[in-house]
């Protein structure tokens, strides 16, 4: 089992670039995608793929899971955990919706009944750590896992915009909890800071040793080497 592999949450305002800084992890890239292929306007060779269908084809560099309900995420968990698969990134785009989506799953006229409630909490739970554990498998490793966001002021911080207990948990469940911002330089142009620690007003923290409060114009690639070398710094070793 590797140890160079790296979990995170990012959450951000909308339109603040979260899925273009998804696109930059390593790939190929599996994106468990709820928000409508937003991944489309990013750079690579896309596909849309259904796990129930087979293997995924060769030679793409993104490949797109369609959620629409609690089966595709089952589906493609069960996938990756019993085949070989080429898939170097995980992304779920975006945790909030697929959380929405799955409420709504649970609607009955509109109304989601307690027990109901606690239900799919339960499994979005249980499906999001399955996923994150996919990072530490001897048998299907990944070397990134991403969850992102949206973000809500709540209790004086800019929180990942969830439901439930697990808004609190997620931070603490990752090595990176990360808030996405864009900002305008003294020139006037936005400037894209990933926050990793150093602000009250953001939930956000890592455990990752020797990372600068923010990241300017972050790149996952670029962070992975940082923290654990280049793949030919790693065959050195």
């Amino acid at each position: 089992m590797s140890d160079d592999y790296l979990t995170m949450v990012v959450h951000g305002e909308s339109k603040a670039g979260k899925t273009t800084l998804a696109a930059t992890a390593p790939g190929p890239i599996l994106v468990m995608d709820a928000e409508a292929g937003g991944m489309r306007f990013v750079p690579g060779k896309k596909i849309v793929w259904e796990p129930s269908r087979g293997a995924p084809p060769k030679g793409y560099d993104i490949y797109q899971v369609p959620v629409k309900s609690l089966a595709d995420i089952e589906g493609a968990y069960q996938y990756l955990t019993m085949n070989d698969h080429p898939f170097v990134s995980i992304i779920f785009d975006s945790l909030t919706e697929i959380q929405a989506r799955m409420k709504r799953d649970h609607e009955n006229n509109g109304i989601v009944d307690m027990q109901g409630w606690g239900r799919m909490l339960a499994k979005m739970e249980d499906l999001i750590w399955q996923f994150r554990d996919l990072a530490e498998s001897s048998v299907t490793p990944v070397r990134f896992v991403a969850f992102l966001t949206g973000t809500n002021l709540k209790d004086g911080k800019y929180r990942p915009l969830m439901q439930g207990a697990i808004v609190k948990q997620l931070p603490y469940k990752v090595d990176i909890c990360a808030f996405l911002d864009v900002i305008n330089d003294a020139n006037g142009t936005p400037i894209r800071g990933l926050r990793v620690s150093g602000s009250e007003m953001h939930d956000i923290g890592s455990r990752v040793p020797g990372l600068d409060p923010t990241l300017w114009n972050p790149n996952i690639t670029d962070l992975l080497n940082t923290i654990f070398g280049s793949e030919e710094q790693q065959k050195d070793k």
